[in-house]
């Protein structure tokens, strides 16, 4: 496997929590504590568009390609829709009383899923970006949501350390899973609809059976906490990033690591690694606690 550095964007004044592909294959869109949502050129590191200012910093953002809307939750709870064409604002509102981790969504059900600091989980409308139903699902933190290959199930990573599995139409739920030590940080469906993976503060990567949410492997992956999970535009390899400055590639048939990303090696991240998101390509981006952004073309 042959990693080499393309870029390094710079133009944050705080950490970097989230990432997201951009509405132009050439663009992408990133956010973090100074609370300002920013639209990048993936081949020019010059200073970023800034797209929007926040009251609070930014944990997530989605977009929403079909309809051309770009989705982003604060620290404070707050949740923006935004015409990514236009720029015009499209909705704003309080959706939660704490920090919105994850947003994610379903044209299968017409939802909007958002996941929060106080452990809720709330389902929204599509369309009118009405209030569905709003559970408290765990007394730790929601910090990640994942939508199953058939949308009829998420998965949420819960700060109790479990994995909850609900009905994606009803948020009824189906199935609670103790994951990981201390803390589940990070669920991702795999692309072939066999396997959830999941990371944790307890550094470890597990793989569970969708059929009955059974472990079919645990790995060591890596020395401090996990914090994101993503899958290549091929879906044949993932990459992890963690607390322990680095990110990782693994091969996405059978789980075996394949190579490390950090500061030593490949002149990245002095710190935490937060998040990582592919691009077309074979592009990786990882973004972190260091105010950077690096861009890293992976070739098998």
């Amino acid at each position: 496997m042959i990693i080499n550095k393309t870029e390094v964007f710079t133009g944050h004044d705080g950490a970097i929590y989230t990432l997201e592909k951009g509405d132009h294959y050439d663009f992408f869109f990133s956010g973090g504590s100074d609370g300002i949502l920013s639209r990048w050129e993936k081949h020019n590191a010059q200073q970023p568009e800034g797209y929007s200012k926040m009251n609070s910093p930014i944990y997530s953002i989605r977009l929403m390609e079909e309809r051309q809307l770009l989705f982003s939750g604060t620290g404070l709870g707050e949740f923006y829709a935004v015409d990514v064409v236009s720029k015009k604002l499209i909705f704003a509102g309080r959706l939660h009383e704490s920090g919105i981790f994850d947003i994610q969504y379903s044209l299968y059900n017409q939802k909007i899923y958002t996941g929060s600091a106080a452990g809720e989980i709330a389902m929204w409308d599509l369309e009118t970006f009405g209030l569905l139903k709003k559970s408290q699902i765990t007394a730790g933190k929601v910090r990640s949501i994942s939508i199953s290959n058939d949308e009829k199930e998420i998965a949420l990573a819960c700060g109790d350390g479990t994995i909850r599995i609900l009905n994606a139409s009803t948020l009824e739920e189906k199935k609670s899973i103790i994951a990981h030590e201390k803390s589940c940080n990070c669920v991702c469906y795999h692309p072939n609809g066999r396997f959830l993976i999941s990371g944790g503060r307890d550094a470890h990567l597990r793989i569970w059976n969708t059929d009955d949410y059974s472990q079919y492997m645990e790995i060591p992956a890596h020395n401090y906490a996990i914090y994101s999970i993503a899958f290549s535009p091929d879906k044949t390899l993932f990459a992890t990033a963690s607390r322990d400055k680095t990110a990782k590639i693994w091969d996405a048939t059978d789980f075996t690591f394949l190579s490390r990303i950090d500061n030593e090696k490949s002149a990245a991240h002095s710190h935490s690694v937060n998040k990582v998101l592919w691009l077309e390509n074979e592009e990786l981006l990882t973004a972190g606690d260091d105010r950077k952004i690096f861009s890293f073309k992976v070739q098998q």
